[in-house]
Formats: structure tokens, C-alpha cells, sequence
């Protein structure tokens, strides 16, 4: 009787053996098996395994999970030049932490980019610090920036804001670079740049000169006075009465005129000079008008002459 030979079935792609009825168990195990076995193993091989790349290597991989891949282990030369498109990547896939220093270059931003309300904290640029780099007609909408702007940057227009304009050092202000004029700011207001001319406002006590006023208008109590009202807040008095003189301050001025009677001037001390005295008669504490004279005076700092 004669013993049947093994069948060889192959199966279709790695062709492993396939036992058949009549074969001889210990050939099958011993040969068969065994090859089909190393022809298994030999596709893990760490160098040599298969790559589901082509015929008998199995088909494409669909999916990797990011759990499978250790960090680090895909270089970029393993990855082509416009593999990876924007759909991609899920929204704030990148973090910050996953982009090395200088890692996003100006070749990299398209030009006329628009950068939605960033917030630039203490940027790094590619030379490790913000020094000497140069961002050139970026265009940034509502840009939040944390920080000290260096240098002199140019506004085409504006900028604006709806609050104060802030200069942290006393003596700078605002600067016109073609007239060459600006205005700066001090403790003790502002003044006019190159000239240091201090700039006139309201309450301030100031001292003007080579000013000339043209039809200038004196009113309230530094103006009229009228009968019964004093010298001492009013600059023009008239009628009849005592009038009393304030100190005299260099350079004040005081108009009086008696109307309807004789109208008196005095002050509490020897100070008036009145109009006709001669140096030999002294200063005197007060003086009359006559009803119709009129009467100018001026303080020296010392005494009141009257003009």
C-alpha cells in the first residue's frame, strides 16, 4: 500500500501551507507548518516586517490613534512638503508649547495676513530676543499688546483712543518733527517746546510779556467796580465816599473818578503819592477828588503814585 503525498494548497498571499485529508501529520508539522510559521514571524521583523505598502504586505492603514505614536517619533523628513493640510489639524491642535523659537518664519505668513486681536506678551523672535527684529507692514486688527513698544514707530493716521494719551517722563509732551514746535509738560504745567514758554490758562497766577492785547475786555470783579464797591477787587471805582487801595503790588493798576460829590482815596499807611505833590511834601495816607477829576494809579511795589 502506498502512503499518499502531502497536498500543497497554498493560501493566496503569503503562501502558507494548508493541511489536507491524507497528508502525513509528521511532514506537515515538521515541514509545512514550520515554514508557514517562519514566513508569519519574519513579517514583524524589527527591519525587514512588512509596510502595507504593496502587493502581499496588507492594506492601508485608515487610522492611527495619537496614543500609538510616541512623541518625537515622526521627523519632519518623514513628512512631505504640503502633506498635512488645514483640515488636518483640529481647531487649537497646535498649542504654543508644540512651536519651537523662531519655528514660524515670515515665509510661512502670507503676505497681508490679517492677525485677529492678538495679545503679544514678551515676544521671543527668532534671535532669542525682540531686539533689532523688524515686523514689517504687518497688518493687525485690535492688537492687545502687554508690554513697552521700543524704538519710533510711525502711524500713517491716528492712533486713537478714548483715553488719556500717557508720557511717563517729566519735560517730554507731544513734538511736531517738520514745524519743530511741541508742547511739553512739568510740575508746573505746560509750556511750549523749544521756547519754554509757559502756555497762559485761567486760575494760574502767570506774568505775561511782549503780549500785546488787542480791545481787551475787563469784567466782573476784576473790572467795574461803581459806587460803593472797593479798590481792593475792583480795578475802576466811581462816586463819592472812601476808597481804600489794596497793597501795593508791583504793577496793579487802579481808575477812579468822583462823581456827584468829592470822592476820597486812602490806605492805611503813607503810601499815596497824589497828583501834584512835590518830592519835598512826602507820601501821604490818603488824598480827595474833587467832584468831575478823574485819577490813575500805579503800584511800584512800594508805594501808589497817582498819574
Amino acid at each position: 500500500m502506498t502512503t499518499p503525498s502531502p497536498a500543497t494548497i497554498p493560501t493566496p498571499e503569503l503562501g502558507l501551507v494548508k493541511a489536507q485529508d491524507g497528508d502525513d501529520t509528521a511532514d506537515y508539522l515538521v515541514t509545512n507548518l514550520a515554514n508557514s510559521l517562519g514566513t508569519i514571524d519574519s513579517l514583524f521583523n524589527a527591519t525587514s516586517g512588512h509596510t502595507h505598502g504593496g502587493i502581499h504586505q496588507g492594506g492601508p492603514i485608515s487610522s492611527i490613534p495619537a496614543s500609538a505614536i510616541a512623541d518625537g517619533t515622526i521627523t519632519s523628513n518623514m513628512i512631505l512638503d504640503g502633506a498635512i493640510q488645514t483640515t488636518d489639524l483640529a481647531d487649537s491642535a497646535v498649542s504654543t508649547n508644540k512651536l519651537a523659537n523662531g519655528a514660524v518664519t515670515g515665509a510661512k505668513v502670507a503676505t497681508g495676513t490679517t492677525l485677529a486681536s492678538p495679545v503679544l506678551t514678551t515676544p521671543t523672535t527668532n534671535g532669542g530676543t525682540s531686539t533689532g527684529e523688524t515686523i514689517n507692514t504687518p497688518t493687525i486688527a485690535t492688537p492687545t499688546i502687554n508690554g513697552t513698544i521700543s524704538g519710533s514707530p510711525t502711524f500713517n493716521s491716528g492712533p486713537h483712543t478714548t483715553d488719556w494719551f500717557r508720557n511717563d517722563t517729566s519735560g517730554q509732551g507731544i513734538f511736531n518733527t517738520p514745524a519743530n514746535q511741541g508742547i511739553g509738560f512739568d510740575a508746573s504745567g505746560a509750556f511750549a517746546y523749544p521756547s519754554n514758554d509757559r502756555i497762559t490758562t485761567v486760575a494760574a497766577a502767570q506774568t505775561l510779556s511782549n503780549k500785546t492785547l488787542v480791545d481787551p475786555k475787563l469784567s466782573g470783579t476784576a473790572g467795574f467796580g461803581g459806587n460803593g464797591q472797593t479798590l481792593d477787587t475792583h480795578m475802576f471805582v466811581y462816586g463819592t465816599g472812601t476808597f481804600t487801595l489794596p497793597a501795593p503790588t508791583a504793577g496793579l493798576m487802579r481808575y477812579a473818578k468822583a462823581w456827584g460829590g468829592n470822592l476820597v482815596i486812602n490806605y492805611g499807611s503813607a503810601v499815596i503819592i497824589p497828583p501834584g505833590f512835590r518830592s519835598s511834601q512826602g507820601v501821604q495816607s490818603s488824598f480827595t477828588m474833587q467832584d468831575g477829576d478823574s485819577s490813575t494809579m500805579w503800584a511800584d511795589g512800594a508805594n501808589w503814585w497817582v498819574l
